[in-house]
């Protein structure tokens, strides 16, 4: 699916030679995963999704170089066990940013009964460049990123402010450095 939405500006999903869905990449790839994988739309619902600053004020613009969190709140309307909830980010271009899932530090998410609402939380330093960002929710059964429960998708962006823009997809602080004066050859290489 990478090397579609990667090379392509257009795609085309057929089923048994009936075009199922013309549009964007990604939009194709989602379509092709939900109709070879199924997705159960009845066991759990992503109702709402923000970012936060440090202090948990909600954002519409989050500055560089803060730390922020991404929260997702779903809606549980079946007993689930351990589903893994991922973080994609997207640029304007639609490129991945970046990913997080809970499938590293909570693999063993926990078990969820019909009508639990809980907040699924992401927080990362704002190394973002300057834009906007979509952020994409996808909840899958423990140890699977293809058996898909819900995916909340392009209803929500976010805007990344600050005061340059160098022209990489992220900003990452980096100290530099000038030596003035004669190189010491006793460690310079050869």
């Amino acid at each position: 699916m990478a090397s579609l939405q990667r090379f392509c500006h257009r795609a085309l999903l057929l089923e048994r030679g009936h075009t199922v869905h013309i549009g964007e990449p990604h939009e194709v790839a989602d379509r092709y995963l939900e109709l070879n994988f199924g997705r159960d739309p009845a066991a759990v619902s992503v109702i709402a999704v923000w970012i936060e600053d440090a202090d948990g004020n909600r954002l519409t613009a989050a500055p560089q170089h803060s730390r922020v969190t991404v929260k997702t709140r779903v809606l549980f309307m079946a007993d689930l066990v351990d589903p893994a909830v991922s973080l994609h980010v997207f640029n304007e271009e639609h490129q991945p940013v970046f990913f997080a899932t809970t499938q590293i530090d909570n693999a063993q998410s926990g078990r969820f009964a019909a009508g639990d609402e809980v907040t699924f939380s992401f927080t990362f330093d704002n190394v973002l460049a300057p834009g906007r960002y979509g952020p994409v929710i996808q909840l899958a059964h423990r140890g699977s990123g293809v058996d898909v429960i819900d995916k909340f998708e392009g209803r929500f962006s976010f805007l990344v402010t600050g005061s340059l823009a160098l022209g990489g997809l992220i900003d990452l602080p980096v100290a530099s450095h000038i030596d003035r004066g004669p190189a010491d050859t006793e460690h310079s290489p050869v």
